[in-house]
């Protein structure tokens, strides 16, 4: 069964990645008669809301494999896949289906994604057409050093100045050049409303023996990029010497977000972090997925440099009980909300029974402290 008007009108507002939006789905085609379609987005909820160890996965992946053999499922996995990347920007743009056609409870999308390779085909469509409300543009890959050459030419359409939120996630060819994805992000002129830059998990020290220094090299020029306020450099292979060299440049000094997840930072790293100066103006700081221990956690939990953070993210560390309560009971974090959820040294060896996953529950919610609460 091919996507409806109606439902096309549902999907464009919502996010897909938002298990109430798949819950609505699947009613909205139950009350229609596509049950077996309605089903197998339930199950795509449930299997994604629960534990891997949780008992009911079993019978659901069953349940979904059989739901797999019915047409219009087949169909759906078709559909729905291109639908999530193309429709906004294709279907919007390109054919000219009106703005409220796609209204839900009068809110726009706030974002879009799209390969380079579109991108780059419809600038000029997307500059004519698009949504002040659009400000969040995802590219996807692979990138590559003609994709950053074409959007840095001079006479490029100018849609990059609409947005204020670009992310590069998986997205730039292992075999770029880092010096041509510096220049695109310092000398792109239409990069000039970037707040928020994310380069999450790319290879950019496959072809250069430093690609990434090279990028925040780049970055480190404010006056390119004075807008800039939140980092993403998660999965991207930082050493001590690339924290010192974002922790000493002038973009540093705007950054209010700066997310450094999956990086194997230790302690070493994380003291240069709490004794950097520049780190005043971090509102929120995501730590987590690398190897803090103790001597780590003591450094933020006294850092004078940290006192505005209102989120300190350090799930899934090496932080035991000691160095929770130096963080919980620290009065320079005090305003910052601090997560220590999955942290093996805070949770007892359990089993994988319902009531063991409880008593995990019970504890990361413990770890989890909101401003101003202390550890009791």
């Amino acid at each position: 069964m091919p996507l409806r008007p109606e439902e096309i009108a549902f999907l464009t507002s919502q996010d897909p990645d938002i298990d109430t939006t798949r819950r609505v789905h699947a009613d909205w085609l139950e009350e229609r008669g596509a049950t077996a379609k309605a089903e197998y987005i339930r199950l795509q909820a449930d299997l994604a809301a629960t534990d891997r160890d949780d008992s009911r996965r079993g019978g659901w992946r069953r349940r979904e494999r059989k739901l797999l053999e019915y047409p219009e499922v087949q169909n759906y996995l078709q559909e729905i896949p291109d639908f999530w990347r193309k429709f906004i920007y294709k279907e919007l743009l390109v054919n000219s289906i009106s703005a409220p056609g796609l209204q839900m409870n009068g809110d726009l999308p706030q974002g879009i994604t799209m390969p380079i390779t579109d991108f780059l085909r419809l600038e000029q469509q997307l500059l004519e057409k698009i949504p002040a409300s659009l400000t969040r543009l995802r590219l996807t890959g692979p990138i590559t050093d003609d994709h950053f050459t074409q959007l840095s030419r001079p006479e490029a359409p100018p849609i990059l100045a609409r947005f204020r939120d670009l992310s590069l996630n998986w997205a730039v060819d292992a075999w770029v050049a880092a010096e041509n994805l510096a220049n695109f992000l310092t000398n792109c002129k239409n990069l000039c409303n970037i707040e928020r830059l994310s380069l999450r998990n790319n290879p950019l020290d496959e072809e250069d023996d430093d690609g990434l220094g090279i990028v925040l090299q780049a970055l480190s020029q404010t006056d390119k990029r004075p807008r800039l306020q939140s980092l993403n450099l998660s999965g991207c292979n930082i050493a001590r010497y690339h924290l010192g060299m974002l922790l000493n440049s002038k973009t540093h000094l705007n950054l209010q977000s700066l997310i450094i997840r999956n990086n194997f930072l230790g302690d070493s790293e994380i003291i240069l972090i709490s004794e950097a100066e520049k780190s005043t103006s971090l509102r929120r700081l995501d730590l987590s997925h690398n190897y803090i221990d103790y001597e780590g956690s003591l450094a933020l939990a006294h850092s004078p440099h940290l006192t505005k953070l209102r989120i300190l993210d350090l799930e899934n560390n090496n932080i035991g009980r000691r160095a929770a309560k130096v963080l919980l009971d620290s009065t320079v974090l005090s305003q910052a909300r601090i997560i220590l959820t999955d942290n093996a040294n805070l949770l007892p060896e359990i089993d994988n029974s319902a009531a063991a996953r409880a008593v995990r529950k019970r504890l990361n919610d413990e770890y989890v402290r909101m401003p101003n609460q202390r550890a009791k």
